[in-house]
């Protein structure tokens, strides 16, 4: 369970706040909230652990939870503090889903491309009476 509840949210909060010292508090704020997240229908089914789905979800709980701690400490060193810790935390996560490496395309509006030719002759264009003859 360490190494898929625990380190994973414990290393995010580190490094989002920059602790330099990874002390026993950590470890139980991580543990305090992985139980947290087990409820009863878990415990029922035999689970000390809540469900594989919700362990983004638990990763980026223990992180705000020891970046509040850092920051209420004196221990991060990362600054500004950010004012909202959740978002801060989130924007740190790795995002999975990839996006589409082509370039966004549009459909042209129909006659987007269509001109009309007679409007473009040369002996129209402002200044035309300045040419020598």
């Amino acid at each position: 369970g360490n190494n898929a509840y625990i380190f994973p949210g414990v290393a995010l909060g580190v490094i989002a706040t920059g602790i330099h010292h990874i002390t026993e508090e950590l470890f139980l704020i991580a543990a305090q909230t992985v139980a947290d997240y087990v409820k009863e229908e878990d415990i029922e089914r035999g689970s000390l652990y809540p469900p594989l789905t919700k362990i983004r979800e638990c990763s980026a709980q223990i992180a705000t939870r020891i970046a509040i701690y850092a920051y209420e400490k004196g221990i991060a060193s990362a600054y500004p503090e950010p004012v909202d810790k959740r978002a801060f935390i989130e924007e740190q996560m790795y995002d999975y889903n990839y996006d589409c490496p082509l370039p966004a395309t549009y459909q042209w509006p129909a006659g987007a491309m269509e001109h009309d030719d007679s409007a473009s002759k040369l002996s129209d264009l402002p200044g035309d009476h300045l040419k020598h003859k």
